[in-house]
């Protein structure tokens, strides 16, 4: 597969089943690794979560010769801590993507193809929602993912404490980046 040929749109109901084995696909590589997003199977992401991302036009796809290769929902939604975030740059709830559930294809990770699609989803944010910019955090422990974010020019921010409904992890690597 050219990654040249992926494409970012917006999720549609068809696509729910194919979201879903995706996430158990990571969920799968990842399990018991220090790296592991923690997420479970069937419980996060849930799939009453994918369907209203779905529904809302706030989960992203990427696709290659059709197959959903990426995925990652972008709303305002911000974890209890957000707002004592020492953010590079001032923005209302309204004129930033808060970005979850990024995941690649396991098969793909390691290929640019996460760094394409996150990169045309920050563009169609900009573009299409006229949004400032995006905030996101990662696990404390997912050194992988702070090495990600670090690469595509995101301003790290330092570890803070959020409150999520997992409360075994409160740690989190926190990021922005002004469009």
């Amino acid at each position: 597969m050219d990654m040249k040929d992926l494409i970012v749109r917006n999720a549609v109901s068809a696509d729910r089943f194919h979201i879903i084995a995706l996430y158990d696909d990571v969920i799968e590589m990842t399990d018991g690794e220090s790296t592991s997003p923690l997420w479970v199977k069937g419980l996060h992401p849930s799939e009453e979560d994918i369907d209203e991302a779905i529904a809302q036009k706030t989960m992203f796809v990427g696709t290659l010769d059709d197959k959903i290769v990426a995925v990652l929902i972008a709303n305002d939604d911000a974890a209890t801590g957000y707002e004592n975030v020492p953010w590079s740059f001032d923005a209302s709830p309204e004129e930033v993507a808060v970005i979850h559930l990024f995941a690649v294809s396991p098969e793909l990770q390691h290929g640019g193809i996460g760094t394409q699609f996150i990169q045309e989803v920050f563009r169609l944010l900009q573009v299409d929602a006229g949004l400032k910019g995006v905030r996101l955090d990662t696990l404390e422990s997912n050194v992988p993912a702070l090495h990600f974010y670090t690469k595509l020019g995101m301003n790290y921010l330092g570890v803070c404490t959020l409150k999520y409904h997992d409360p075994r992890v409160t740690r989190f690597h926190m990021f922005d980046l002004l469009f």
